[in-house]
């Protein structure tokens, strides 16, 4: 018998002052621990030993593993999709794309699109609101923008 799940969507689009050159490689599972407060990535493959096309980690998350996959990665356009399974209980894909502006300038788009699994996950999807999702990506947004502003870039 088949169950039709929800799905939730939300987009999120930021500038910061650095090149794309400069911020692609911090999104990264173990870039990240540079710039995002509390973050743990497990890494299970890569062949790099940076993010990469295929590339699987774990990070734990309120009690819990997820499974994180990097199911597209194009660096020179600025594109990075991460498939994360949450537990059995839903699926994301976190669609990332860094664009050029201007100069030392450019804009980051997070598309995140969530799809329940099971009466947990739809629970999670009905209680989580576009202003929860936006509170907390404006805080990813500030710690890049920190850190960035901390870091001496040679460009």
């Amino acid at each position: 018998m088949s169950h039709i799940s929800i799905r939730k969507v939300y987009t999120f689009e930021h500038e910061v002052n650095a090149s794309a050159a400069t911020v692609f490689p911090l999104l990264c599972p173990v870039r990240e621990r540079e710039w995002v407060a509390g973050w743990q990535a497990d890494l299970h493959y890569s062949d790099s030993g940076l993010v990469e096309q295929d590339c699987v980690f774990r990070v734990p998350k309120n009690g819990y593993d997820t499974l994180w996959s990097v199911a597209h990665y194009r660096p020179e356009q600025g594109e990075l999709t991460f498939a994360i399974y949450h537990e059995g209980h839903y699926l994301e894909h976190l669609h990332i794309h860094v664009r050029v502006i201007a100069g030392a300038r450019c804009r980051l788009t997070w598309r995140r699109v969530f799809t329940a699994l099971d009466h947990v996950g739809e629970t999670f999807l009905n209680q989580y609101t576009p202003a929860q999702f936006d509170s907390a990506m404006q805080g990813l947004a500030d710690q890049l923008n920190r850190h960035l502003a901390a870091t001496p870039t040679p460009e």
